[in-house]
């Protein structure tokens, strides 16, 4: 899902796709893996890992198979548009299984104390398969024939052996998952109820950083090619330091959580507060300048990274600190509801008129972007700060 960006082009000439019915399946993509991420969120709270795993491979063979089958000729039944909108609606739906349970499983099953090392190693994982998957797919052009077919093959192939690794995975380590659900209930680890929760003032701000930051991250992931091509500079080599650097971001937040937060300077918050200054930094350099450079979207790319990483990489732990474990999946699947909502809205303000070239050409786009991560910001000093004033009392 994350290397949308890379590949939309080719899949737009494959096709024989507008940009805008790029833009629109790309929409479609993430109203399966955000829109609709509570329900993977509710199957494992109520049904467990293997259950979760097991529907979330299965939907991603109906996505991918259909695509395969229906290419080149598509039926009669179906419009060429209307079947890829079903087909990336599965894909995206069914890798939002992948993500909240490799997410949150091992945060459930190790204890709190160590939160941070565990989120480093799965945070870390889930970058690099950025920089993992976009080179697979330029590895697939290279070899010739019909690369998206063989891309096509590859995710199949790829969903299904990860798929069954990781429900073997967690049929050997269910004993440490049970084990730890035990001690929740004998009280080790206070919960809250559901409602409580939702009504909760952390769960607020949540879907303010949801909504505004994670949410612009999706689009410009998906704009990112555009941008790029306004300058000059490729698209592989923004995609491929994008997922590296994005590795980097989440190793910094997660690797001191655990000995920083008992700091008052060193929880979930100042992280998060620390994330978003730097991806600030990140736009501000693209939206400031008359006309930004090719050096500098080089720069505003290794500082969004470097930011996306943060923020990704520390959101799993501060639901897992702020919220506890027994709701937690359908927490992050609601919050994911705010992505699906403003990702499209942040990508109808990508627009540009007719023989403009340049990035400033985007600078609705740029700059809004600036104004909301800005607003995120002073929030999550408020929120900061009243942590801190109930944490000395």
């Amino acid at each position: 899902v994350s290397t949308n960006g890379v590949t939309v082009k080719d899949f737009n000439e494959y096709y024989q796709l507008t940009t805008a019915e790029g833009d629109f399946l790309y929409g479609c993509m993430n109203f399966g893996a955000c829109a609709l991420s509570f329900i993977p969120g509710l199957i494992y709270d109520r049904l467990g890992c293997i259950a979760a795993m097991l529907l979330g491979t299965l939907l991603a063979d109906c996505g991918v198979l259909l695509q395969i089958v229906w290419t080149p000729d598509w039926p009669e039944f179906v419009s060429t548009i209307g079947g890829l909108a079903f087909c990336y609606t599965c894909f995206g739906f069914a890798s939002t299984f992948f993500n909240v349970i490799g997410s949150f499983a091992p945060l459930s099953a190790f204890p709190v104390e160590y939160v941070g090392k565990v989120s480093a190693c799965i945070q870390v994982c889930m970058s690099l398969g950025i920089t993992i998957q976009t080179q697979a797919y330029y590895f697939l052009k290279k070899l010739g024939g019909d690369p998206i077919m063989h891309y096509l093959e590859y995710a199949l192939v790829s969903f299904n052996l990860v798929g069954i690794l990781m429900c073997t995975v967690f049929y050997f380590s269910s004993r440490l998952l049970k084990k730890s659900e035990e001690s929740e209930d004998q009280g080790m680890e206070p919960e809250m109820s559901l409602r409580k929760c939702l009504c909760s003032v952390d769960f607020a701000y949540m879907f303010l950083l949801f909504c505004s930051a994670i949410g612009f991250s999706f689009s410009f992931l998906n704009c990112m090619g555009r941008l790029s091509a306004e300058v000059g500079v490729s698209g592989t080599e923004l995609g491929s330091v994008f997922g590296l650097v994005n590795a980097l971001g989440r190793l910094l937040v997660c690797l001191p959580l655990d000995y920083t937060r008992k700091y008052r300077w060193g929880g979930v918050y100042v992280y998060i507060f620390a994330s978003l200054l730097i991806y600030t930094v990140s736009m501000l350099i693209l939206a400031v300048p008359a006309s930004p450079t090719a050096t500098m979207m080089r720069m505003a790319n290794v500082f969004a990274s470097l930011g996306y990483g943060g923020l990704l990489g520390i959101v799993p732990p501060a639901l897992r600190i702020t919220f506890g474990t027994r709701h937690l999946g359908i927490i992050y699947g609601l919050l994911y509801v705010g992505v699906a909502i403003f990702q499209p809205l942040w990508s109808l303000l990508f627009q540009k008129t007719d023989g403009c070239v340049g990035v400033e050409c985007y600078d609705l786009y740029t700059r809004s972007s600036t104004c909301a991560l800005f607003i995120t910001l002073l929030a999550t000093w408020a929120v900061l700060r009243s942590q801190q004033t109930r944490g000395s009392r």
